[in-house]
C-alpha cells in the first residue's frame, strides 16, 4: 500500500472547520469547536456515505482519519464488493 499523508488546513470559510487533505483530495471535514468534535469523512465505505463520528480530541480525530484513509484504501484495492 502507498504511503500517505493527511495534511490539516484551517477552512477558509468557516473558522470551526479543518479540512484533511490526501493529495489534493478533501477527505474529511474536521468541527473542532463541537465537544465532542465531529469528523465528518467524504470517503466512501462500503455502504456508501459514511455516517460522522464524534471523538474526544483532535488527537483522537486525527487517528481515526488515518485508519478510515486506510479502510478506504483497502477496500478500493478489492476486486469485487464486500460481501453484504
Amino acid at each position: 500500500m502507498a504511503e500517505f499523508e493527511i495534511v490539516w488546513v484551517q477552512s477558509p470559510k468557516i473558522n470551526a472547520f479543518k479540512h484533511g487533505m490526501v493529495g489534493g483530495v478533501r477527505a474529511f471535514t474536521l468541527d473542532v469547536l463541537c465537544r465532542p468534535m465531529e469528523l465528518h469523512c467524504k470517503l466512501p465505505g462500503p455502504k456508501g456515505a459514511q455516517a460522522i463520528e464524534r471523538l474526544p480530541t483532535e488527537q483522537a480525530a486525527h487517528k481515526r482519519a488515518r485508519e478510515k484513509v486506510i479502510e478506504f484504501l483497502e477496500l478500493f484495492g478489492q476486486a469485487s464488493p464486500p460481501a453484504p
